[in-house]
């Protein structure tokens, strides 16, 4: 497929309702690829599915939410109408279209190749879990603390 010199990149950011069931959630992932390929004609040069997330802040009632992020090339003209379309699909709650330049996308992909990659344990590296703390000793009981109110600063006694 030859590539159309009016193709510009941009880095697509989709917030999925979170479905309960994995087939729906293919399923809206592949109707979004299907509106940037097949209705605009653009590209998917990179695509990740991050997953299911949690949310600084309600969207739309939702705490949670299925992040999926599409590095893609489009022609800018199919920008507003992406945006329109996403707006009235139900199973998406939000849409950011960024415009990267070339040279930005070749230094993420450089520190992404540099970075280690995920292990099972996630990136606490060596560190143990929590519940891997050695005893504290003979630190013993904290023993009674008084109320917040009523501490005495040493000018009243």
């Amino acid at each position: 497929m030859s590539e159309s010199p009016n193709l510009t990149n941009y880095e697509c950011m989709v917030l999925f309702k979170p479905l309960a069931d994995i087939d729906d959630m293919e399923g809206a992932i592949k109707a979004f690829e299907t509106l940037l390929t097949d209705t605009h004609g653009g590209q998917i040069v990179e695509q990740d599915r991050v997953g299911r997330k949690r949310l600084s802040y309600p969207i739309k009632k939702f705490k949670d939410a299925f992040m999926y992020v599409a590095l893609a090339k489009l022609p800018p003209s199919a920008i507003a109408d992406i945006r329109a379309l996403c707006r009235i699909n139900d199973n998406i709650l939000r849409l950011s279209v960024i415009a990267r330049d070339e040279k930005l996308l070749e230094l993420r992909r450089q520190r992404q190749a540099r970075m280690p990659q995920r292990t099972e344990r996630g990136e606490r590296g060596d560190r143990p879990d929590r519940g891997d703390r050695p005893d504290r000793g003979d630190r013993g009981d904290r023993g009674e603390r008084p109320e917040r109110g009523s501490r005495q600063t040493a000018s009243a006694s």
